[in-house]
Protein backbone atom coordinates (compact mmCIF):
# COMPACT_ATOMS: atom_id res chain seq x y z
CA UNK A 1 0.00 0.00 0.00
CA UNK A 2 1.47 3.60 -1.17
CA UNK A 3 1.71 6.15 1.40
CA UNK A 4 0.90 9.89 -0.21
CA UNK A 5 3.99 11.76 -0.12
CA UNK A 6 2.53 14.91 1.78
CA UNK A 7 2.40 12.24 4.78
CA UNK A 8 6.01 11.93 4.87
CA UNK A 9 6.15 15.53 5.91
CA UNK A 10 6.35 17.42 8.47
CA UNK A 11 3.30 19.11 9.56
CA UNK A 12 3.28 23.14 10.35
CA UNK A 13 1.07 25.56 11.79
CA UNK A 14 -0.61 27.37 9.06
CA UNK A 15 -1.92 30.24 9.94
CA UNK A 16 1.76 30.76 11.91
CA UNK A 17 3.66 29.90 8.84
CA UNK A 18 1.34 32.17 6.47
CA UNK A 19 2.20 35.49 8.88
CA UNK A 20 5.48 34.45 9.07
CA UNK A 21 6.46 34.50 5.66
CA UNK A 22 4.08 37.71 5.31
CA UNK A 23 5.83 39.50 7.64
CA UNK A 24 9.61 38.32 6.01
CA UNK A 25 8.48 36.55 2.62
CA UNK A 26 12.24 36.71 1.07
CA UNK A 27 14.47 34.69 3.59
CA UNK A 28 11.77 31.61 3.50
CA UNK A 29 11.49 32.09 -0.02
CA UNK A 30 15.30 32.55 -1.24
CA UNK A 31 15.58 28.80 0.22
CA UNK A 32 16.62 27.08 -2.51
CA UNK A 33 13.66 24.43 -2.27
CA UNK A 34 11.93 27.29 -3.67
CA UNK A 35 14.68 28.76 -6.07
CA UNK A 36 15.09 25.76 -7.71
CA UNK A 37 11.46 25.69 -8.70
CA UNK A 38 11.51 29.09 -9.36
CA UNK A 39 14.76 29.05 -11.47
CA UNK A 40 16.31 27.01 -14.19
CA UNK A 41 19.89 29.41 -14.94
CA UNK A 42 22.44 28.58 -17.30
CA UNK A 43 25.97 29.28 -17.85
CA UNK A 44 27.18 30.81 -21.49
CA UNK A 45 30.61 32.25 -22.16
CA UNK A 46 30.89 36.12 -23.08
CA UNK A 47 31.51 37.49 -26.31
CA UNK A 48 30.05 34.31 -28.16
CA UNK A 49 27.22 35.81 -30.00
CA UNK A 50 26.82 35.42 -34.14
CA UNK A 51 24.54 38.17 -34.22
CA UNK A 52 26.22 41.32 -35.85
CA UNK A 53 27.12 44.71 -33.64
CA UNK A 54 26.50 43.02 -30.12
CA UNK A 55 28.24 44.26 -26.89
CA UNK A 56 28.90 41.70 -23.87
CA UNK A 57 29.37 42.99 -20.57
CA UNK A 58 28.55 42.60 -16.69
CA UNK A 59 26.82 45.63 -14.21
CA UNK A 60 28.08 45.48 -10.54
CA UNK A 61 25.76 45.15 -8.05
CA UNK A 62 26.84 47.64 -5.55
CA UNK A 63 26.23 46.19 -1.69
CA UNK A 64 23.65 43.41 -2.55
CA UNK A 65 20.99 43.85 -0.41
CA UNK A 66 19.15 47.19 -1.25
CA UNK A 67 15.76 47.24 -2.80
CA UNK A 68 12.44 44.71 -1.90
CA UNK A 69 15.52 41.82 -0.40
CA UNK A 70 18.75 41.35 -1.85
CA UNK A 71 20.05 38.07 -0.05
CA UNK A 72 23.46 37.66 -0.88
CA UNK A 73 25.57 40.14 1.49
CA UNK A 74 28.27 39.76 -1.07
CA UNK A 75 28.80 43.30 -3.19
CA UNK A 76 31.49 40.98 -5.79
CA UNK A 77 27.81 40.29 -7.66
CA UNK A 78 27.66 40.98 -11.02
CA UNK A 79 24.74 41.18 -13.47
CA UNK A 80 25.88 39.77 -17.52
CA UNK A 81 23.85 41.58 -20.11
CA UNK A 82 24.03 42.00 -23.83
CA UNK A 83 23.78 44.75 -26.15
CA UNK A 84 22.11 44.75 -29.48
CA UNK A 85 22.54 47.95 -31.60
CA UNK A 86 19.72 48.79 -34.10
CA UNK A 87 20.69 51.23 -36.89
CA UNK A 88 18.59 54.11 -35.68
CA UNK A 89 20.71 55.97 -33.70
CA UNK A 90 19.18 57.65 -30.18
CA UNK A 91 15.95 58.49 -32.01
CA UNK A 92 14.80 55.11 -31.28
CA UNK A 93 14.03 53.44 -28.36
CA UNK A 94 16.26 50.95 -26.24
CA UNK A 95 14.34 47.60 -24.41
CA UNK A 96 16.11 46.90 -21.09
CA UNK A 97 15.07 43.10 -21.14
CA UNK A 98 14.32 40.73 -18.52
CA UNK A 99 13.29 37.06 -19.65
CA UNK A 100 11.63 34.22 -18.46
CA UNK A 101 13.13 31.85 -15.97
CA UNK A 102 14.33 29.42 -18.65
CA UNK A 103 16.07 32.64 -20.59
CA UNK A 104 19.72 33.73 -20.64
CA UNK A 105 20.56 36.85 -22.34
CA UNK A 106 22.20 35.21 -25.26
CA UNK A 107 18.60 34.01 -26.32
CA UNK A 108 17.71 37.22 -27.71
CA UNK A 109 20.66 36.46 -30.44
CA UNK A 110 16.79 34.84 -31.93
CA UNK A 111 14.79 38.13 -30.59
CA UNK A 112 17.17 40.57 -31.01
CA UNK A 113 17.13 40.82 -35.07
CA UNK A 114 13.21 40.83 -34.96
CA UNK A 115 13.10 43.65 -32.56
CA UNK A 116 15.96 45.66 -35.07
CA UNK A 117 14.48 45.12 -38.60
CA UNK A 118 10.62 45.44 -37.29
CA UNK A 119 10.41 47.99 -34.07
CA UNK A 120 13.43 49.83 -35.33
CA UNK A 121 14.44 49.58 -31.32
CA UNK A 122 18.51 48.46 -29.27
CA UNK A 123 17.76 45.85 -27.04
CA UNK A 124 19.52 45.44 -24.02
CA UNK A 125 19.02 42.09 -22.66
CA UNK A 126 19.87 41.45 -18.88
CA UNK A 127 20.68 38.35 -16.78
CA UNK A 128 19.87 37.44 -13.66
CA UNK A 129 22.12 36.19 -10.84
CA UNK A 130 23.28 32.97 -11.79
CA UNK A 131 22.49 32.87 -15.37
CA UNK A 132 24.87 33.53 -18.27
CA UNK A 133 28.01 35.14 -17.37
CA UNK A 134 26.62 36.61 -13.87
CA UNK A 135 27.84 35.68 -10.79
CA UNK A 136 26.48 34.48 -7.82
CA UNK A 137 22.88 32.11 -7.68
CA UNK A 138 19.44 33.49 -8.39
CA UNK A 139 16.73 34.85 -5.60
CA UNK A 140 12.99 35.89 -5.49
CA UNK A 141 14.73 39.17 -3.49
CA UNK A 142 16.47 39.82 -6.37
CA UNK A 143 14.61 39.83 -9.47
CA UNK A 144 13.55 43.45 -8.09
CA UNK A 145 16.83 44.79 -5.88
CA UNK A 146 18.69 44.12 -8.86
CA UNK A 147 17.31 46.10 -10.79
CA UNK A 148 18.49 49.35 -9.05
CA UNK A 149 21.67 48.12 -10.05
CA UNK A 150 20.64 48.37 -14.14
CA UNK A 151 19.10 51.06 -13.81
CA UNK A 152 22.17 53.18 -12.54
CA UNK A 153 24.45 51.51 -15.35
CA UNK A 154 22.43 52.47 -17.85
CA UNK A 155 23.60 55.82 -18.58
CA UNK A 156 26.59 54.67 -18.96
CA UNK A 157 25.80 51.75 -21.01
CA UNK A 158 23.69 54.31 -23.05
CA UNK A 159 26.81 56.53 -23.79
CA UNK A 160 29.16 53.74 -24.77
CA UNK A 161 26.98 52.97 -27.30
CA UNK A 162 26.49 56.69 -28.59
CA UNK A 163 23.07 56.82 -27.51
CA UNK A 164 22.96 59.50 -24.57
CA UNK A 165 19.31 60.09 -24.34
CA UNK A 166 17.88 57.19 -26.50
CA UNK A 167 14.16 57.04 -25.15
CA UNK A 168 14.50 54.01 -22.30
CA UNK A 169 11.21 51.57 -22.57
CA UNK A 170 11.06 48.17 -20.15
CA UNK A 171 10.27 45.04 -22.07
CA UNK A 172 9.86 41.65 -18.90
CA UNK A 173 8.45 38.15 -19.98
CA UNK A 174 6.78 35.99 -17.28
CA UNK A 175 9.04 36.05 -14.33
CA UNK A 176 10.56 39.14 -15.66
CA UNK A 177 7.39 41.17 -15.19
CA UNK A 178 8.35 41.13 -11.84
CA UNK A 179 11.29 43.25 -12.59
CA UNK A 180 9.76 45.35 -15.26
CA UNK A 181 7.03 46.31 -13.35
CA UNK A 182 9.52 47.25 -10.27
CA UNK A 183 11.60 49.50 -12.25
CA UNK A 184 8.44 51.39 -14.41
CA UNK A 185 7.19 52.24 -10.82
CA UNK A 186 10.18 53.61 -8.86
CA UNK A 187 11.58 55.42 -11.97
CA UNK A 188 8.33 55.91 -14.07
CA UNK A 189 10.21 59.58 -15.06
CA UNK A 190 13.13 57.71 -16.99
CA UNK A 191 11.18 55.67 -18.97
CA UNK A 192 8.96 56.01 -21.93
CA UNK A 193 6.05 52.93 -21.78
CA UNK A 194 6.85 48.91 -20.62
CA UNK A 195 5.96 45.68 -22.29
CA UNK A 196 4.70 42.86 -20.41
CA UNK A 197 4.74 39.28 -21.85
CA UNK A 198 2.92 36.66 -20.31
CA UNK A 199 3.65 38.43 -17.10
CA UNK A 200 2.21 38.07 -13.63
CA UNK A 201 0.00 39.83 -11.30
CA UNK A 202 0.69 36.95 -8.49
CA UNK A 203 3.53 34.51 -8.81
CA UNK A 204 2.19 33.02 -5.57
CA UNK A 205 -1.43 32.36 -7.11
CA UNK A 206 0.25 30.66 -10.24
CA UNK A 207 -0.86 26.79 -11.02
CA UNK A 208 2.60 25.38 -10.91
CA UNK A 209 3.77 27.09 -7.31
CA UNK A 210 0.11 26.05 -5.94
CA UNK A 211 0.19 22.32 -7.14
CA UNK A 212 4.12 22.72 -5.92
CA UNK A 213 2.66 24.23 -2.87
CA UNK A 214 0.13 21.19 -2.40
CA UNK A 215 2.68 18.81 -1.72
CA UNK A 216 2.69 20.05 2.21
CA UNK A 217 0.49 20.03 4.37
CA UNK A 218 -1.68 22.82 4.36
CA UNK A 219 0.56 24.32 1.51
CA UNK A 220 -1.76 25.09 -0.91
CA UNK A 221 -3.91 27.00 1.73
CA UNK A 222 -0.78 29.06 2.53
CA UNK A 223 -0.13 29.97 -1.06
CA UNK A 224 -3.86 30.84 -1.73
CA UNK A 225 -3.79 33.14 1.53
CA UNK A 226 -0.23 34.82 0.28
CA UNK A 227 -0.53 38.28 -0.76
CA UNK A 228 1.32 39.11 -3.51
CA UNK A 229 4.90 38.97 -2.29
CA UNK A 230 5.96 41.94 -5.23
CA UNK A 231 2.82 44.25 -4.68
CA UNK A 232 2.54 44.35 -8.28
CA UNK A 233 -1.15 45.17 -8.43
CA UNK A 234 -0.24 48.46 -6.06
CA UNK A 235 2.34 49.34 -8.04
CA UNK A 236 0.69 49.26 -11.01
CA UNK A 237 -1.84 51.68 -9.55
CA UNK A 238 0.47 53.72 -8.65
CA UNK A 239 2.29 53.94 -12.17
CA UNK A 240 1.17 55.83 -15.41
CA UNK A 241 4.04 54.40 -17.58
CA UNK A 242 2.48 53.45 -20.58
CA UNK A 243 1.44 49.75 -20.92
CA UNK A 244 1.10 47.30 -23.69
CA UNK A 245 0.40 43.15 -22.43
CA UNK A 246 0.88 40.66 -24.35
CA UNK A 247 -0.70 37.05 -23.44
CA UNK A 248 -1.45 33.99 -25.14
CA UNK A 249 -5.00 32.93 -24.60
CA UNK A 250 -3.97 29.19 -24.08
CA UNK A 251 -1.23 29.62 -21.47
CA UNK A 252 -1.56 27.87 -18.77
CA UNK A 253 1.37 28.47 -16.57
CA UNK A 254 0.59 31.99 -16.24
CA UNK A 255 -3.22 31.96 -17.31
CA UNK A 256 -4.36 35.34 -18.99
CA UNK A 257 -6.25 36.22 -15.88
CA UNK A 258 -3.24 37.59 -14.64
CA UNK A 259 -2.45 39.41 -17.97
CA UNK A 260 -5.89 41.10 -17.31
CA UNK A 261 -5.11 41.66 -13.90
CA UNK A 262 -1.87 43.84 -14.64
CA UNK A 263 -4.00 45.94 -17.34
CA UNK A 264 -6.96 46.35 -15.18
CA UNK A 265 -4.48 47.80 -12.25
CA UNK A 266 -2.19 49.71 -14.32
CA UNK A 267 -3.25 54.08 -13.67
CA UNK A 268 -1.60 54.20 -17.11
CA UNK A 269 -3.53 56.73 -19.71
CA UNK A 270 -2.17 54.67 -22.58
CA UNK A 271 -2.61 51.04 -21.78
CA UNK A 272 -3.30 48.23 -24.08
CA UNK A 273 -3.96 44.34 -23.95
CA UNK A 274 -3.09 42.05 -26.57
CA UNK A 275 -4.50 38.56 -26.52
CA UNK A 276 -2.46 36.31 -28.91
CA UNK A 277 -5.39 33.78 -30.11
CA UNK A 278 -3.82 30.24 -29.87
CA UNK A 279 -0.45 31.69 -27.62
CA UNK A 280 0.42 29.32 -25.34
CA UNK A 281 3.80 30.39 -22.69
CA UNK A 282 6.21 28.36 -24.52
CA UNK A 283 6.18 29.55 -28.20
CA UNK A 284 4.43 32.80 -28.75
CA UNK A 285 7.02 34.47 -30.73
CA UNK A 286 7.89 31.11 -32.57
CA UNK A 287 4.48 30.97 -33.48
CA UNK A 288 2.96 34.80 -33.63
CA UNK A 289 6.15 36.56 -33.63
CA UNK A 290 5.33 39.02 -36.21
CA UNK A 291 2.03 39.73 -34.89
CA UNK A 292 3.81 40.44 -31.30
CA UNK A 293 6.56 42.88 -32.86
CA UNK A 294 3.64 44.78 -34.59
CA UNK A 295 2.01 45.15 -31.65
CA UNK A 296 5.25 46.75 -30.49
CA UNK A 297 6.00 49.11 -33.16
CA UNK A 298 2.94 50.55 -32.82
CA UNK A 299 3.07 50.86 -29.10
CA UNK A 300 6.18 52.46 -29.72
CA UNK A 301 5.32 54.63 -31.90
CA UNK A 302 1.93 55.89 -30.05
CA UNK A 303 4.20 56.69 -26.85
CA UNK A 304 7.21 58.36 -28.76
CA UNK A 305 4.31 60.95 -30.18
CA UNK A 306 2.33 61.05 -26.91
CA UNK A 307 5.99 61.95 -25.52
CA UNK A 308 6.53 64.74 -27.92
CA UNK A 309 3.28 66.22 -27.69
CA UNK A 310 3.48 66.44 -23.77
CA UNK A 311 7.27 68.13 -24.36
CA UNK A 312 5.28 70.69 -26.09
CA UNK A 313 2.73 71.21 -23.63
CA UNK A 314 0.13 70.30 -26.17
CA UNK A 315 -1.54 67.52 -24.04
CA UNK A 316 -2.12 66.58 -20.32
CA UNK A 317 -1.34 62.80 -19.51
CA UNK A 318 -2.48 61.11 -15.49
CA UNK A 319 0.73 60.61 -12.80
CA UNK A 320 -1.12 58.30 -10.11
CA UNK A 321 -4.44 59.48 -10.59
CA UNK A 322 -3.58 62.88 -11.15
CA UNK A 323 -3.80 64.94 -14.37
CA UNK A 324 -0.31 66.48 -15.14
CA UNK A 325 -0.84 70.24 -15.47
CA UNK A 326 -0.10 72.36 -18.99
CA UNK A 327 2.72 74.33 -18.99
CA UNK A 328 1.77 77.19 -17.10
CA UNK A 329 -0.89 75.51 -14.92
CA UNK A 330 -0.69 74.92 -11.20
CA UNK A 331 -0.43 70.80 -10.58
CA UNK A 332 -3.19 69.49 -8.20
CA UNK A 333 -2.78 68.41 -4.98
CA UNK A 334 -2.86 64.83 -3.96
CA UNK A 335 -4.66 65.13 -0.55
CA UNK A 336 -3.73 62.82 2.78
CA UNK A 337 -6.45 60.29 2.33
CA UNK A 338 -5.39 59.45 -1.68
CA UNK A 339 -1.49 59.31 -0.10
CA UNK A 340 -2.59 56.58 2.29
CA UNK A 341 -5.65 54.92 0.40
CA UNK A 342 -3.00 51.89 -0.18
CA UNK A 343 -0.63 50.07 2.31
CA UNK A 344 2.61 50.53 0.10
CA UNK A 345 5.42 51.45 1.83
CA UNK A 346 7.63 53.29 -1.28
CA UNK A 347 10.99 54.59 -1.08
CA UNK A 348 12.39 55.82 2.21
CA UNK A 349 11.95 59.16 1.56
CA UNK A 350 8.20 58.78 0.73
CA UNK A 351 9.31 58.77 -3.59
CA UNK A 352 8.72 56.72 -5.92
CA UNK A 353 9.67 58.63 -8.74
CA UNK A 354 13.22 58.06 -9.06
CA UNK A 355 15.33 59.14 -12.20
CA UNK A 356 18.30 56.62 -13.56
CA UNK A 357 21.62 57.48 -11.27
CA UNK A 358 19.69 59.87 -9.10
CA UNK A 359 20.88 59.47 -5.35
CA UNK A 360 18.32 59.30 -3.00
CA UNK A 361 16.80 62.69 -1.60
CA UNK A 362 18.46 64.70 1.16
CA UNK A 363 16.09 65.90 3.60
CA UNK A 364 15.07 69.90 4.17
CA UNK A 365 17.46 71.95 5.86
CA UNK A 366 17.67 71.43 9.74
CA UNK A 367 15.36 67.86 9.27
CA UNK A 368 16.31 64.79 10.16
CA UNK A 369 15.68 61.87 7.89
CA UNK A 370 13.61 59.27 9.89
CA UNK A 371 14.96 56.56 10.42
CA UNK A 372 13.32 53.21 8.82
CA UNK A 373 11.80 50.56 11.13
CA UNK A 374 14.29 47.88 9.52
CA UNK A 375 17.55 47.62 7.70
CA UNK A 376 16.49 47.17 4.46
CA UNK A 377 12.67 48.53 1.79
CA UNK A 378 11.11 45.44 1.51
CA UNK A 379 7.50 46.75 2.81
CA UNK A 380 4.16 44.77 3.22
CA UNK A 381 1.44 46.93 4.19
CA UNK A 382 2.30 49.25 6.82
CA UNK A 383 4.84 47.08 8.02
CA UNK A 384 8.69 47.34 7.02
CA UNK A 385 10.58 43.94 6.49
CA UNK A 386 14.25 43.38 6.27
CA UNK A 387 15.12 40.26 4.85
CA UNK A 388 16.89 39.17 7.94
CA UNK A 389 17.37 35.45 9.86
CA UNK A 390 13.88 33.53 9.80
CA UNK A 391 13.62 30.32 11.33
CA UNK A 392 12.88 28.09 8.69
CA UNK A 393 11.58 24.47 8.68
CA UNK A 394 13.78 23.53 5.80
CA UNK A 395 17.61 23.23 5.98
CA UNK A 396 19.41 25.97 3.68
CA UNK A 397 21.93 24.45 0.89
CA UNK A 398 23.70 25.26 -1.71
CA UNK A 399 23.04 22.13 -3.85
CA UNK A 400 20.46 23.06 -6.36
CA UNK A 401 16.64 22.24 -5.52
CA UNK A 402 14.76 19.87 -8.07
CA UNK A 403 13.82 21.40 -10.93
CA UNK A 404 10.72 23.67 -12.29
CA UNK A 405 7.61 22.27 -12.75
CA UNK A 406 7.10 24.90 -15.94
CA UNK A 407 9.24 27.66 -17.15
CA UNK A 408 7.84 31.21 -15.98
Amino acid sequence: MSVPFASMLPSFDVARVAEAIVKKPFPFLDNPMFTGIAFAPRKRERNTSTVENTTDGVIPVEGAGSGEGGGDAAASIVLGYRFYKANGGKARPVFVHFGRNTDIAADCDDLAPAIREKVDAHLLAVDYRGYGWSTGRPLLSALTADTDAVMAALPTILDEQGLSGAPVYLYGAAIGSQSTIYMAHKYASSVKGMVIEAGMSHQLHLPYVRTFASLFPGGQAISDAMPDIYQNVTKLRHCDVPLLVIHGDKDDTVPLDQGRAILDASAASIKRLHVVEGGNHEDLHATHGEQIMAQMRSFVEETIDRSRAMATGDMPTENNGLKRPRKGEPAEKETEEDDNAVGLSLDDDGSDDGKVGDAAKKPEKGKRKPAPEADSSYSFGARVCSPTSLPLPFAESEEPSPKKLKSA
